[in-house]
């Protein structure tokens, strides 16, 4: 999988905090999927309206369970904690 420096630095972090690589591969799908979702803006520059733009996306448009709403949440969380 050919990624972005910042895909690469959030998948160094995931590894540093010993995430699994099943966590790891999911965590980075989601923050994939965030980020297009906003036009491919950097997260630095996507605001709290964006981010629940995108669940809602998510339960409305792609009509995801909550398990997985939630594990889009976590793994934007983790997101903005660790990088």
């Amino acid at each position: 999988m050919s990624s972005s420096p910042f895909l690469e630095s959030v998948r160094t972090e995931l590894r540093t905090r010993r995430y699994s690589i099943k966590t790891e591969k999911v965590y980075l799908y989601w923050i994939k999927s965030f980020i297009i979702f906003n036009d491919k803006k950097h997260p630095k520059d996507i605001s709290n309206p964006d981010i629940e733009r995108f669940l809602n996306h998510l339960a409305v448009n792609r009509l995801v369970s909550g398990a997985t709403q939630n594990q889009a949440l976590c793994a934007i969380i983790f997101l903005y904690r660790y990088n």
